[in-house]
């Protein structure tokens, strides 16, 4: 079983790649289980609304 459950996506701060990139990167390379571990740095949200980007992060998500 192949498992990478440390990953980044656009939601976090040190990535730019869409949920739906990594799947399909994953799925190719023959991944079983993948976990999405994005940052959440408070300074980052405080000045963002957090709410709206945990709920685009889960929209995102269950696109794929």
């Amino acid at each position: 079983m192949f498992v990478d459950m440390h990953t980044h996506s656009e939601f976090s701060l040190d990535s730019t790649c869409p949920i739906i990139d990594m799947a399909n990167a994953q799925k190719k390379m023959g991944t079983n289980i993948f976990a999405v571990t994005d940052h959440f740095d408070l300074p980052y949200y405080k000045a963002r609304n957090s709410i709206d980007a945990i709920l685009a992060c889960y929209e995102e998500i269950d696109k794929t």
